[in-house]
């Protein structure tokens, strides 16, 4: 699967239809500078900007469609295009060298048919997705200090990471979820699958979770996941900092939860093992997943 991060070669600009857009003005155009693609003929899009936000939305016809609004319109300014095969990327272009007073947004609209791969990468910029819902082959959104916003997405394979900005999610269903930030934070409503995240010092809140994941905050950052449903094994480190997990009831597991210099608080079930910091055993007669929860100098606390 090709992602966001690849490096092109020489791309070939296939037959498609470019409007380019003439009005300048003070402030972002109100004609922009506009791409269009067939959609049945792109099945990887990569989209490439630096500080601009940029906004999806769902498509009116069958094509991809992408428009760029800004102060001023230069064709040096205008979007690098290049495609390869049935792989689109499209780049920010040039800015002027004093770019004080330069602005520049874009608006991606997607049609519903559109179920390939979507890579989308910022610096600063917004990347705002809540006014369409997503049905892909691949999602992957990589953001430093931007917030990245989706109100719905599916996909087998979904990669979400922000530096230091905000990945603020709504329904996220997927095979396989990577969620990774530095000290960002991440805050979803429903999310389903596999999940792996990993936080150097960042919160994280997920109030709907279904499936199995691994959680990390290799420093701190407090981490909160209530489960609904839990088809596989759990497990969750932080290193300096809290640890909230809510599991479904009538659910049985295998237990371990330990933290150095915090409490832990959990159910106790008949033959488990309750020391200072530590709580191990079985939860119910007949265990169907392992849950593990590590902290060495937060606590711990498990509800059901």
């Amino acid at each position: 699967m090709k992602y966001a991060g690849k490096i092109w070669g020489c791309g070939i600009i296939a037959a498609v239809t470019i409007l380019i857009g003439g009005a300048c003005a003070k402030k972002p155009a109100d004609e922009p500078n506009v791409l269009k693609f067939p959609s049945d003929s792109i099945t990887e899009l990569n989209i490439f900007y630096d500080e601009e936000e940029i906004t999806f939305y769902k498509s009116s016809d069958e094509t991809i469609t992408v428009k760029e609004f800004m102060t001023d319109c230069d064709k040096r300014y205008f979007a690098s295009v290049k495609q390869q095969g049935n792989s689109l990327q499209i780049s920010e272009g040039k800015k002027p060298l004093f770019k004080s007073g330069f602005h520049r947004y874009v608006e991606v609209y997607l049609p519903d048919s559109y179920s390939g791969s979507l890579g989308v990468t910022t610096t600063d910029g917004d990347i705002n997705l809540s006014r369409t819902v997503l049905d892909l082959e691949s999602l992957r959104i990589d953001s430093t200090s931007g917030t990245v916003t989706i109100s719905g997405a599916s996909a087998p394979s979904i990669y979400l990471s922000t530096t230091r900005g905000t990945l603020k999610l709504g329904k996220i269903r997927g095979g396989q979820i990577r969620l990774e930030t530095t000290s960002g934070e991440l805050k979803c409503s429903k999310m389903e699958g596999t999940i792996s995240y990993t936080t150097t010092s960042g919160n994280a809140v997920i109030k709907s979770a279904a499936g199995s994941g691994v959680y990390r905050a290799e420093n701190s950052g407090k981490l909160y996941v209530s489960y609904e449903k839990v088809d596989g094994d759990l497990s969750f480190y932080n290193k300096n900092d809290k640890i909230e997990l809510l599991l479904p009831r009538g659910l049985e597991y295998e237990l371990r939860a330990v933290t150095k210099n915090g409490t832990v608080k959990a159910p106790l079930s008949d033959g488990m093992l309750v020391e200072k910091g530590r709580i191990e055993g079985d939860v119910g007669d007949r265990p169907t997943v392992k849950i593990e929860l590590e902290s060495k100098n937060g606590d711990i606390r498990v509800e059901q």
